[in-house]
């Protein structure tokens, strides 16, 4: 008799976890439909890198953020805020990955043709360093 009272307990507690679950894959699928585009650019990114030493920047970068963020890992509730947790570092260290090589080409591209300031500035710093060389 226990044991056939104990039966609708189970199917209970069964129902309630199912539902807990069902609740954390919702949120974890409205995060991914959030982030969506951000996801799609970071995939691109991704694919478009073809040399290692880019790869291992990104993997150096999510070391970074990882440390960074250390405490998203140690206090996740479960395995859906876990990969969140995951996902974000490899959104965050590819976006500045790709920020930091965007910027080197757009500072590339301003000193190959260095204005009449730029000139001057750069020759006046020679000037100086010169003349600085010469007293020691």
């Amino acid at each position: 008799m226990a044991r056939v009272k104990a039966k609708p307990l189970g199917y209970v507690e069964e129902a309630a976890e199912g539902a807990r679950l069902s609740g954390r894959a919702f949120l974890l699928a409205t995060y991914y439909v959030r982030e969506r585009e951000r996801l799609n650019r970071v995939r691109a990114v991704l694919h478009a890198i073809a040399r290692p030493e880019d790869h291992e920047a990104v993997l150096r970068e999510a070391e970074r953020v990882y440390l960074r963020h250390k405490h998203a890992f140690e206090d996740a509730p479960s395995s859906s805020h876990l990969l969140r947790a995951w996902t974000n570092v490899l959104l965050e260290a590819t976006e500045k990955v790709e920020r930091d090589r965007r910027d080197a080409a757009l500072y590339a591209a301003v000193a190959a043709s260095p204005s009449r300031e730029d000139r001057e500035w750069a020759d006046g710093a020679a000037c100086t360093a010169g003349m600085r060389w010469r007293e020691n």
